[in-house]
C-alpha cells in the first residue's frame, strides 16, 4: 500500500499493526537485554506496571531506539512528532494489564514485541471508535495506535515471559508538543536540532 493509505488507515482505525518494527539481530539484542536487565534488578522504574513486573522508563537503549523509531511513527500517522519517552518491560506469568489510557505525553504509541516465551503471542486489546480490537504480534512486531484515546489492556499471561517495548510520542505541532521528551532535559540526544 502506498503511504497515504496507510496514514489514512490509521486516522480512520486509531491503530495499524506494523511487521518486523525490530528486525534481527537488534531483537534478539534487545531480548537478551531486557532479560539480564530483569535478572540483575527488580526495579520498577516507570509508574502503572503490573506488580512484580520489572519495568524500566528512559532505559537508555529504549530512549536509542525511541528516536530511531520516530520516522516510522511519523511515516505511518502522517503526524510531525515528538519522542516523549520509552517504557521496557518484562511480564512474568499470570501478569494482566488492566484497560488503562496514557497520560498526555503517551498521545501516540508504538508497542513492540520484544520476543516471549508462550506457546502463542499474548494478545493486545484496544478500544476504538469501532469497538474492541485484537493484535497477535509475533516478535518484532508492533502496534501504533492513540494511546492517550483508546484504552488498551491484556488478560492473563499464559507463558513464562513477554517482553515489551513502549515508544511513546506526542505531534509536534499538538495540544502536547510540551511534553517532549517527557520535560526531561535532552539537550546531550536533541543537541538543539529541534527536531
Amino acid at each position: 500500500m502506498e503511504t497515504d493509505h496507510w496514514q489514512h488507515a490509521f486516522e480512520a482505525n486509531e491503530y495499524l499493526i506494523l511487521e518486523s518494527v525490530l528486525t534481527e539481530p537488534l531483537r534478539t539484542v534487545a531480548h537478551e537485554y531486557a532479560i539480564k536487565r530483569a535478572l540483575l534488578t527488580r526495579e520498577t522504574t516507570s509508574a502503572g506496571a503490573a506488580p512484580g513486573t520489572p519495568s524500566f522508563y528512559g532505559d537508555p537503549l529504549m530512549d536509542t531506539l525511541l528516536d530511531l523509531l520516530q520516522s516510522v511513527a511519523e511515516t505511518f500517522t502522517g503526524l510531525a512528532l515528538f519522542p516523549t519517552f520509552s517504557d521496557l518491560r518484562v511480564y512474568a506469568r499470570g501478569a494482566i494489564v488492566n484497560p488503562h489510557t496514557q497520560r498526555p505525553a503517551g498521545e501516540l504509541a508504538l508497542s513492540v514485541s520484544v520476543g516471549f516465551e508462550a506457546p502463542q503471542p499474548w494478545p493486545f486489546f484496544i478500544g476504538t471508535r469501532h469497538g474492541f480490537q485484537v493484535a497477535h504480534l509475533a516478535p518484532g512486531d508492533g502496534i501504533l495506535y492513540r494511546a492517550s484515546e483508546c484504552p488498551h489492556w491484556r488478560g492473563e499471561l499464559d507463558g513464562e515471559h513477554q517482553v515489551q517495548a513502549f515508544f511513546h510520542y506526542v505531534a509536534s505541532q499538538g495540544p502536547n508538543a510540551e511534553w517532549k521528551y517527557d520535560k526531561r532535559r535532552m539537550s546531550e540526544v536533541d543537541n538543539g536540532a529541534g527536531r
